[in-house]
């Protein structure tokens, strides 16, 4: 298999999965029943005051679903330094009462004192020694703890941003000694700004030839790729064949944008404002991050560049070679991928390594297809067709039919157990990406028969056992715990629906 296979990847949080180094409460790390008595106190205090026997913890979000659950979470500290990647769930009921909590927490073999032998800067200048490039921005640094497998260290968390990478390291404050690192992509400068009063209307073929209706701004005699009428705007940038983003804000003169470079544009600025309407039209949710973060994306990155990515701040398409891929914002699964990565980043912040980041992965491809259904895209459960050449030696990125079809795995006795791919984010993604088909349509698999329940009911359960149930730790088996009870909280106990989960995941081998 080409490795170009396993390119929809983001970069996010490099980090390494804790997994088997936390010590889980309960059944993977999950309760659930009345777990506290009534209160009128604030739910955040209400949350803080359950996690006090587990140790020192702050509320960094808090938000409330339909069902009337405040979903509360909650980052561990040590000594007042913040443990990196051991966050919390605590589900509050609206009488005050906590009726679930996910998460795991350790006793870290630490002690209190920071040998800060090294300084600040001195971490800032081992870092600085390694990467060629000259640095676009001074680096900050901040103490966090950081567990390498099962040991724990002070390290100094920094960010060095150069033309074409943002490097994040770690490193001891004590030895100098570089602990991690892992590079991602830089973000890129603001756009004009553009008033609401200047929208316009606009047709224009996109990627696939087909007309597309888009929202513009008509600023100044020339028509911008700007909507400012969904959340804080959708934005397509050209970065011009280079890979410093964002590029220039997309503008065209006469506004017919009938020229071939100019359908990536097209297609990058109607399906961004489809897939913000889906996440607003199906969970209320304003973009990405719920408050209407400004959508920014830019096209014609790099050169014949077979990918898309999220970097943190903004959307990346290449244009393919035109053999294994032709220009990736043509395809409304794909588009939609990359902004469920930003969605995931914003609520369960799953970490992007092993399982934890293959479920990321599964979040990604099971929103891009439900996307692709509300719309009217052609709906099938393939990730990328319309996109995809021969070249790939495939007919898509993936399967959740048969992952099969693309030689990846489709029940976890198969599973990759290597290091490469993050640890298989890519690959083992299929697994979940086929309990949810499963679950969806129906179907026997491995001698298990599941009875469909439906696009609707597979895209709310896995919403909200993202949203309420899972932390950025949560690997498979967990997974399953948080779809189950999502799924409980939706139907009842002893609907079918619930019967249906369960028979999902014992048909990929997930218990």
């Amino acid at each position: 298999m080409k490795a170009t296979k396993r390119i929809l990847a983001l970069t996010l949080v490099g980090a390494l999965a804790l997994g088997s180094a936390f010590a889980g409460t309960g059944n993977n790390g999950f309760q659930t029943g009345k777990l506290s008595g009534k209160s009128a106190d604030a739910k955040a205090a209400i949350a803080l005051k359950f996690m006090a026997n587990k140790g020192d913890f702050k509320v960094i979000k808090e938000s409330k679903d339909k069902l009337g659950t405040t979903t509360v979470r909650v980052q561990q500290y040590y000594n007042n330094v913040p443990v990196y990647g051991s966050d919390q769930i605590v589900n509050i009921a609206e009488d005050g009462v906590v009726n679930s909590f996910v998460g795991f927490t350790k006793e870290l073999n630490l002690t209190k004192k920071i040998d800060k032998t090294v300084s600040k800067h001195e971490a800032i200048a081992i870092a600085k020694t390694e990467i060629a490039s000259e640095l676009i921005d001074a680096p900050k640094a901040d103490i966090v703890v950081y567990i390498d497998g099962e040991t724990p260290h002070y390290v100094y968390q920094m960010e060095l941003v150069t033309e074409m990478a943002r490097w994040n390291y770690f490193v001891e404050t004590s030895t100098g000694k570089v602990i991690y690192k892992f590079n991602s992509i830089t973000g890129g400068k603001p756009a004009p700004k553009m008033n609401v009063a200047n929208t316009v209307a606009m047709t224009a073929k996109g990627v696939l030839n087909k007309d597309r209706t888009f929202n513009g701004n008509l600023n100044a005699g020339q028509y911008y790729l700007v909507d400012l009428t969904r959340g804080n705007g959708v934005y397509t940038y050209n970065a011009n064949y280079r890979t410093r983003l964002p590029g220039t804000l997309w503008a065209d003169m006469d506004g017919l944008l009938n020229q071939t470079a100019d359908k990536p544009a097209v297609s990058s600025q109607y399906f961004f404002g489809v897939t913000y309407d889906y996440f607003m039209d199906t969970f209320g949710r304003d973009s990405f991050d719920d408050r209407g973060a400004q959508i920014k994306s830019s096209v014609h990155v790099g050169s014949s560049y077979n990918n898309a990515y999220w970097n943190g701040s903004q959307f990346a398409f290449g244009d393919g070679d035109g053999d294994v891929f032709i220009p990736l914002s043509g395809a409304i699964d794909v588009v939609a991928h990359e902004f469920m990565h930003a969605v995931t980043e914003n609520t369960a912040n799953l970490t992007y390594s092993y399982e934890s980041g293959a479920l990321n992965e599964a979040m990604s491809d099971i929103f891009g297809t439900a996307v692709e259904f509300y719309a009217n895209e052609n709906p099938d459960w393939l990730i990328g067709e319309d996109i995809s050449g021969p070249g790939l030696g495939a007919p898509a990125l993936r399967s959740m039919k048969d992952p099969t079809i693309t030689n990846d795995p489709d029940h976890y006795s198969v599973r990759y157990t290597g290091s490469q791919d993050n640890g298989g984010v890519h690959i083992n993604s299929s697994i979940i990406n086929k309990a949810a088909y499963l679950f969806a349509q129906g179907g026997n698999h491995y001698g298990v028969n599941v009875s469909g329940q439906g696009v609707e009911a597979m895209e709310k359960v896995f919403w909200r056992a993202l949203n309420n149930y899972m932390t950025s730790s949560t690997n498979f088996a967990q997974g399953r715990v948080a779809c189950v009870q999502a799924t409980t909280d939706l139907y009842g106990a002893g609907s079918s629906q619930v019967e249906a989960i369960n028979d999902a995941f014992d048909a990929i081998g997930v218990n």
